[in-house]
C-alpha cells in the first residue's frame, strides 16, 4: 500500500491507482466496521440483560437488527434504500437521547433545590465555625491555586453554579448578556446550539418526553411545596431522585452503545456503495485474504464464541490502514486528483468527484470519537451584529418570563444552572470574589447557605 500511497501524493497513475484506492478503503473499513459491529452487538446483548432498558429503546435495537437482516439477504437490493434507513434510524437514536438529556436536566434541577433544603435535617456544614469572609477567602484561594494549572475558569463556573442565588431579573439579565457577548463573532451553528443548551437549562417548555414515568414524577416535583417540606418527603424525593438518575445514566449507555453500532452499519453500507462489484472484479485478487476473512465474519457474526475468536485483532490489524486511507482525503490529495485525470465511469461512485469524496468524508465523521456527530456538510455560515443582537433579546426575554411562573426554589436552581453553563463573565478575580460574598451575605435562608458550602467545599477539595 506504501507504493499507491507515493503515487497518489505525487498524482502518478491517477485512472489506475485513485480506483485501487477506493478498494482499499472500502475494503479495509468494512473489515474494521464489521469487526466492532459484532462485538458491540454482543455487548449491547450482554448490557440489555443486566440493565432496565426502556420498550422503546430495544425497538430502536430491534430496527437495527432488521436493517441488517434485510440487507444482508438481498442479493440484489438498493443499497441506496439500506442507507436512508439506517441515516433515519440514526436521527431517532438522537433524538431519543436527547430526550433523556432533557430528563438528567429536570431531575438535576430539582435535585439541586433539595440541596439548598437538605439543611433542615442534615449538619451539612457547621455555619457557626465559619463566617462568610472565611468562607470567601477560602475559595478564593481555591481558585488562583486552579489558576496555575489554568483550571480556574471550571472552578469558578462550578462555584457559580452552587452558590446562593439573590440576583434581581435585571441583574440576572445583565450576567446572562455578558456570557453570550463571548459567542458574537462564532459562526450560526455555534450560536444556535449555544442559545439551545440555554433554552435546555432554564426549562424553557414544559418538558413532556418519551418516558410515561418519568413524566408522571417531573409532574410530581412540580407540585412540591418545597418551603415546608418535611425529612420524610425529603428522602423520598431524593431517593427517587437518585434511583432515576442512575437509571437514566444505563440509558444513555444503551444509546451510546446503539449509535457505534449504527456507525458501524452506516459504514458497512458506504462501503458496499465505494467497493462495487466492478472494483472487485478488477483488483479482488489482491485483496484475497481480506475478503476472505470479511466472508468469516459474516458468516460467524451471530455465533458469540465463533465471531469472537474470528474478529482477534481485525481492529488493531486495520485501523492504521483505515486512518491514513482517510488521510489522502482530509489532506485534499482525493480531490485534486480529479483535476489530473479522469477516472472509468464503468467503476462505481469513484468515477464521480463530488459523490465520492462526499461519502469519504461522511466516513471520516462515522469513525471519529463522536458518535452523534452531524452527517451533513453545513456550510459555515458568519453571522451579523444585528442577527446576535436579536437572538440575545429573545433568549434573555424567554428565560426570563419563563421564570415568572416557577416557585422561588426552582427558580434559583433554574438560574444557578443558567449561570453556571455560560463562559466566565467576570472582568476579574475581584469582581468575582465580591459575587461570591454578596450571594453569601444576602441568603438569610441558613439550610440553604449550609447546602452551598458543603458542596462548595466538596468541589474545591478536588482541586
Amino acid at each position: 500500500m506504501s507504493k499507491l500511497f507515493k503515487e497518489l501524493r505525487n498524482y502518478e497513475n491517477i485512472s489506475e491507482n485513485l480506483p485501487k484506492y477506493a478498494l482499499n478503503t472500502a475494503v479495509y473499513t468494512k473489515l474494521y466496521s464489521t469487526a466492532r459491529f459484532g462485538l458491540n452487538l454482543i455487548n449491547i446483548s450482554d448490557y440489555s440483560d443486566e440493565k432496565t432498558i426502556s420498550k422503546e429503546a430495544l425497538s430502536l435495537l430491534d430496527e437495527l437488527k432488521n436493517i441488517w437482516n434485510e440487507y444482508i439477504n438481498d442479493s440484489d437490493g438498493s443499497i441506496g434504500k439500506y442507507i436512508e434507513k439506517i441515516d433515519g434510524l440514526r436521527y431517532k437514536n438522537r433524538d431519543m437521547v436527547s430526550d433523556n438529556t432533557n430528563y438528567t436536566i429536570v431531575f438535576a434541577t430539582y435535585q439541586h433545590v433539595l440541596n439548598r433544603v437538605e439543611g433542615k435535617f442534615k449538619d451539612n456544614f457547621d455555619l457557626n465555625n465559619n463566617s462568610v469572609e472565611e468562607c470567601v477567602n477560602d475559595i478564593v484561594k481555591a481558585i488562583m491555586s486552579a489558576g496555575k494549572d489554568g483550571l480556574s475558569n471550571s472552578l469558578i463556573r462550578r462555584v457559580v453554579g452552587e452558590l446562593p442565588v439573590r440576583l434581581t431579573k435585571e441583574k440576572f439579565a445583565e450576567y446572562l448578556r455578558a456570557g453570550l457577548s463571548l459567542y458574537s463573532d462564532v459562526n450560526k451553528n455555534i450560536l444556535d446550539d449555544f442559545t439551545s443548551m440555554i433554552r435546555y437549562n432554564s426549562l424553557l417548555n414544559d418538558f413532556k418526553g418519551t418516558n410515561e414515568k418519568y413524566d408522571s414524577f417531573v409532574a410530581k416535583l412540580n407540585e412540591v411545596d418545597f418551603k415546608n417540606i418535611n425529612e420524610e418527603q425529603y428522602d423520598a424525593l431524593n431517593n427517587r431522585i437518585n434511583e432515576v438518575s442512575d437509571e437514566i445514566d444505563d440509558m444513555v449507555t444503551f444509546h451510546v452503545i446503539l449509535q457505534q453500532l449504527i456507525n458501524d452499519l452506516y459504514l458497512i453500507l458506504i462501503c458496499d456503495e465505494i467497493g462495487t462489484e466492478e472494483l472487485i472484479n478488477k483488483f479482488g485478487d489482491e485483496f484475497e485474504v481480506q475478503l476472505n476473512k470479511l466472508r468469516e465474519l459474516f458468516v460467524k457474526i451471530n455465533d458469540y464464541d465463533a465471531f469472537v475468536n474470528a474478529s482477534v485483532g481485525v481492529q488493531e490489524e486495520y485501523y492504521e490502514k483505515v486512518d491514513k486511507l482517510f488521510s489522502l482525503n482530509t489532506e485534499g490529495f482525493i480531490l485534486n486528483c480529479y483535476d489530473k485525470e479522469e477516472i472509468d465511469k464503468t467503476l462505481g461512485v469513484v468515477s464521480d468527484k463530488d459523490e465520492f469524496t462526499k461519502l469519504l468524508n461522511k466516513c471520516s465523521k462515522l469513525l471519529s470519537t463522536s458518535d452523534f456527530i452531524e452527517l451533513s456538510e453545513k456550510q459555515a455560515e458568519k453571522i451579523s451584529i444585528d442577527y446576535f443582537e436579536k437572538e440575545c433579546d429573545r433568549l434573555i426575554d424567554d428565560v426570563t418570563n419563563s421564570l415568572k411562573s416557577k416557585n422561588r426554589y426552582v427558580k434559583r436552581a433554574i438560574m444557578s444552572g443558567v449561570l453556571s453553563s455560560l463562559p466566565v463573565f467576570f472582568q476579574n478575580l475581584d469582581e468575582f470574589t465580591e459575587y461570591i460574598r454578596l450571594s453569601l451575605e444576602s441568603c438569610s435562608d441558613d439550610a440553604e447557605k449550609a447546602g452551598s458550602l458543603a458542596l462548595i467545599y466538596e468541589i474545591i477539595s478536588e482541586y
